[in-house]
């Protein structure tokens, strides 16, 4: 799952709680793990921007 936008559209599905994430693996066709890193990478980027890059 390397295309950024396939990304924020997971991202925003689970956000919205439009899907579990065995759905979203599912939508997605990757495994529950990679849709686990895909959103803790966003949480850490979220988290990062958040505290000004600090």
């Amino acid at each position: 799952m390397t295309s950024p936008r396939r990304q924020g559209h997971l991202v925003r599905q689970h956000r919205f709680g439009e899907h579990t994430i065995a759905d979203l693996a599912g939508l997605f066709s990757v495994s529950r793990a990679t849709v686990h890193r895909v959103l803790e990478r966003h949480r850490n980027a979220s988290a990062l921007s958040a505290s000004g890059g600090q």
